[in-house]
C-alpha cells in the first residue's frame, strides 16, 4: 500500500507499506512495515485530495436532510455509498459498503450518535479504519466533552458541512 501524507498544501512525504518479512533471493530479507521515502525519493509538490474519491455513509434521522447532504456532497465530488437512519443500520451498512467516512449526526432519534461513533471506531480498530465525524445543527461547544471522549476525528456544523470540511479531516492516503 502507498500512502501520502501532506503536512501542509503542497508540502508531502511518501510511504509504502511492505509486507511481511520473508526470505528473498539471494538471501535479502525486507524488514516491513513502513518504508519512508528517503534521499532517492521526490517531493511531491502538490496534493489532489479530489484525484481519491473518497466514500461517504450518512448517518440521520431525518430524510430531508439526508437527501440534501447526499446531493450537496456528491455535487461536491465526494461518493455517498449510503445513508441510513438508525445505529443498527448504520453498522450494518459500515460492515458491508467499508466507507472511508461516516457522517454521524450527535442527536439519531432515540438514539446518541456519539455512542454510535464510538461503536463505529472500536468496531474498525482492528480492520479498515473508517473516519466517523460527528454532524449537528446545534454549535460544537455544547458537545465539546462528550465529542472529545467519543473517539470521532471531529465535528462538523450542518450547516458548514462541505466536501472541503469533511476532508480536512481526513488522512491522505493513496491505495
Amino acid at each position: 500500500m502507498r500512502r501520502i501524507s501532506c503536512a501542509a498544501p503542497g508540502v508531502c512525504t511518501a510511504s509504502v507499506q511492505l509486507p511481511p518479512p520473508r526470505a528473498r533471493s539471494g538471501g535479502y530479507t525486507p524488514a516491513g512495515g513502513d518504508f519512508h521515502a528517503g534521499f532517492n525519493a521526490v517531493l511531491i509538490r502538490l496534493c489532489h485530495l479530489e484525484a481519491v474519491p473518497v466514500r461517504v455513509l450518512l448517518v440521520d434521522d431525518s430524510p430531508v436532510f439526508l437527501d440534501a447532504a447526499q446531493k450537496l456532497l456528491e455535487r461536491e465530488g465526494l461518493i455517498v455509498v449510503g445513508t441510513a437512519s438508525s445505529s443498527a443500520a448504520a453498522i450494518e451498512a459500515t460492515d458491508e459498503l467499508h466507507p472511508d467516512v461516516v457522517l454521524v449526526d450527535i442527536f439519531l432519534g432515540d438514539e446518541s450518535g456519539i455512542d454510535l461513533a464510538r461503536e463505529l471506531v472500536e468496531r474498525n480498530a482492528s480492520g479498515a479504519p473508517v473516519v466517523v465525524i460527528l454532524i449537528s445543527t446545534e454549535q460544537e461547544i455544547e458537545f465539546a466533552e462528550r465529542i472529545a471522549t467519543s473517539r470521532a476525528s471531529g465535528f462538523v456544523s450542518k450547516s458548514e458541512l462541505s466536501a472541503a470540511a469533511i476532508t480536512r479531516m481526513l488522512p491522505v492516503k493513496l491505495a
